[in-house]
């Protein structure tokens, strides 16, 4: 008979980014393409963390300040020349990132470093799951799937 598997012990792959100062891991199960930004059309009457819509073979693709939307101070991030496609489902959006610094495993036990509301704005903290220390730098984990099924994200994509 088989020992069950803690699903706590299983690792995840997290692809390790940063936005200026902001350093962020995103679920490599969610990643669709990493690549150069294309030019991006602005739209009007949008708020302010979405840059626009870029068409990325043929797929018409939001384009977000992921800073922005977790309401980091804009003191403490940049705008990168790199994108991150993130998906959920048959939603996808581009997040726009400075660096990568390459993957790590970790195992949901692993990621205990709570959320801070230092790091992101009251509301927010629904997006970012507890993270983990690298290089003597905190680490949020995104929570894509909350991102990517919120109302406030959705309601801006019609």
């Amino acid at each position: 008979m088989r020992t069950p598997v803690d699903a706590s012990s299983i690792p995840h792959k997290l692809l390790l980014t940063s936005v200026g100062d902001l350093k962020i891991a995103l679920p490599m199960e969610h990643i669709g393409e990493i690549g150069t930004l294309p030019v991006i059309t602005p739209l009007p009457s949008l708020p302010s963390w979405i840059f626009g819509i870029v068409n990325l073979r043929g797929e018409i693709v939001s384009v977000i300040n992921i800073a922005d939307f977790l309401g980091v101070d804009a003191a403490y991030t940049s705008i990168g020349s790199r994108f991150v496609l993130l998906r959920s489902g048959k939603v996808g959006t581009m997040v726009l990132i400075d660096r990568m610094h390459g993957t790590v495993d970790k195992t949901v036990a692993e990621l205990k470093l709570p959320v801070s509301l230092n790091f992101v704005k009251r509301g927010t903290e629904v997006y970012v799951r507890p993270g983990f220390m690298a290089e003597d730098q905190p680490v949020h984990v995104l929570d894509v799937e909350a991102i990517l099924s919120s109302r406030r994200f959705l309601d801006c994509r019609q």
